[in-house]
């Protein structure tokens, strides 16, 4: 994957100027890559320090006039100042103050890695610049016509059918380099892989475009990964990002950039109109939700059948809260899931909340991809039909609120446990209220009456078993049972009696501490 062309000549393309005859000296010892350097001018000066005059990347030639009778040490310095200028290379006149190239200067330009060539006499100063210029001139004319031809075949592949993928792959084939699209989430949606790229760049790849749409302001950026460098530009507008268009070259020219930004803006395009499509799919989908979680079943699959019908039955409801985005992201990411898998994931929006009706053989795995790419906290119903949906629609939300962790099943939080399922600060107040009497005896008589209660309903009624864990005698069981019907007013030889003290006491916590209790006093 290389780096993006540069419309200006190189040294070594200068040297090759067909009719010059510039020769290079091969005595100078040079660093990799001096010869490829761009050389965007060419200069003539004789003064002694001409420096202050030079720009980075020019190639300055000199008939050594500034060295007559000078000191050798004079050559080493000026060699030392055109480099600290940015002196590309160095070509020398010969045939006018002296015969040949000095020595001095070789082992100057040697030490300091400045390649060095030889302009024969025949050769005017000015037709090395000509020819240098109009190198310059023909390559930016090639660059614009690469620009104009690339514009105008990826505007054909985005009328394509296929959505992005193909405008992806012709940015990819014009740039002859890797080029990824991600989505609105930060994940690779669409890549070409013209020379292939390392598995181990896409998770960092998507680390760092999640980290430029969490700006929420249009911006690029150039990250180097093990020694591939990467350009990613966001895709939409400031307040309404819709992704990053990563391109695995470092340095863009002008003509590359143009094009670049003509694809993110078609991108960008084609985003929002894939953006109103999806939320207007996502506001019908939650008009038929409504109606399936009011028990309408019947008619939201007839309309839903109309559309793009429901999941099979039996369906999982999942409902999720604090996503890393909206909705509208989520059900983006659905709708560009092959179709088997789509067609399986019904996606809503309820509130804040999204709600999930997917298949039960695809819910697993979808929730799963939801997690990993949207974050969140998640219940989930158990499996049911649709004439049970809002059933298993509740069943969902009570998950979700009484959940502690990412995921929460509904058979988690259950788990055949209805008085804890159903407890709030009412519930627990009625509880005290029902158990006061017992509790207020105990206070002012030293009794033991509600523990021996809460072991006795623990035991199924058994005044053996409860005698033995409380360390007394069966008949001091029965006596305090019926201390405790009398306080209380309870008929505890009745089923539905004994049923509310067992609530009363789960409620009010003191089915197990009322236990400690007990042993204590007794």
């Amino acid at each position: 994957m290389a780096d993006s062309p540069v419309a200006l000549p190189s040294v070594e393309a200068l040297l090759a100027q067909p009719g010059l005859g510039l020769k290079w000296v091969p005595d100078a010892a040079l660093p990799e890559g001096a010869l490829s350097r761009s050389a965007p001018w060419v200069h003539s000066s004789d003064l002694p320090d001409p420096a202050p005059f030079l720009v980075e990347g020019v190639v300055l030639l000199t008939t050594g006039t500034q060295f007559e009778n000078a000191p050798e040490a004079a050559w080493s310095e000026y060699v030392a100042r055109l480099v600290a200028a940015g002196v590309a290379a160095l070509g020398f006149g010969t045939e006018v103050i002296r015969d040949g190239i000095p020595e001095p200067l070789i082992a100057a330009c040697s030490g300091a890695g400045l390649p060095l060539f030889e302009v024969p006499f025949q050769t005017p100063f000015i037709a090395v610049a000509r020819a240098n210029a109009e190198a310059v001139t023909a390559l930016a004319f090639a660059r614009r016509s690469w620009a104009l031809g690339a514009q105008r075949a990826i505007a054909a592949a985005a009328l394509q059918s296929g959505g992005l993928a193909p405008t992806v792959q012709e940015l990819s084939r014009q740039m002859q380099a890797w080029v990824g699209l991600f989505d609105v989430a930060g994940t690779l949606a669409h890549e070409s892989l013209p020379r292939g790229t390392r598995p181990s760049d896409t998770e960092a790849l998507e680390g760092r475009a999640r980290a430029l749409l969490a700006r929420q302001s249009r911006a690029a950026s150039v990250v180097h990964l093990d020694g591939q460098a990467y350009t990613l530009q966001t895709v939409g507008r400031g307040n309404a990002l819709r992704g990053v268009l990563a391109v695995a070259v470092e340095r863009l020219d002008h003509e590359a950039q143009g094009v670049m930004n003509s694809v993110v803006a078609m991108v960008g395009l084609a985003s929002e109109q894939d953006a109103a499509l999806v939320s207007s799919r996502l506001s019908l989908r939650s008009g038929l939700l409504r109606l399936l979680l009011a028990g309408e079943d019947e008619l939201a699959q007839a309309v839903a059948g109309e559309l793009d019908g429901l999941p099979r039955e039996p369906v999982v409801v999942a409902r999720g809260r604090s996503l890393s985005t909206g909705a509208e992201a989520v059900a983006a990411w659905i709708s560009s899931l092959p179709e088997r898998t789509s067609r399986a994931l019904f996606l809503a929006r309820d509130g804040e909340d999204v709600v999930l009706v997917a298949q039960r053989e695809a819910a697993e795995e979808g929730l799963e991809e939801l997690r990993r790419r949207f974050g969140g906290s998640w219940g989930v119903s158990l499996a049911g039909g649709y004439a049970e949906l809002p059933e298993i629609g509740a069943q969902a939300l009570a998950a979700l609120e009484r959940g502690s962790g990412e995921l929460t099943s509904f058979s988690d939080v259950v788990k055949l446990d209805l008085i804890s399922s159903v407890a709030d600060e009412h519930a627990r107040t009625a509880a005290r209220a029902a158990l006061r009497p017992l509790l207020a005896h105990d206070e002012r008589h030293g009794t033991a009456l509600l523990p021996t209660l809460a072991c006795w309903l623990r035991h199924d009624g058994r005044h053996e078993d409860t005698a033995r864990e409380l360390g007394v005698h069966r008949h001091t069981i029965r006596a305090r049972l019926k201390t405790a019907e009398h306080v209380g007013g309870y008929a505890l030889d009745t089923f539905p009696v004994r049923a509310e003290l067992w609530a009363a006491l789960r409620l009010a916590g003191l089915d197990e501490a009322g236990q400690a209790s007990g042993e204590r006093r007794a």
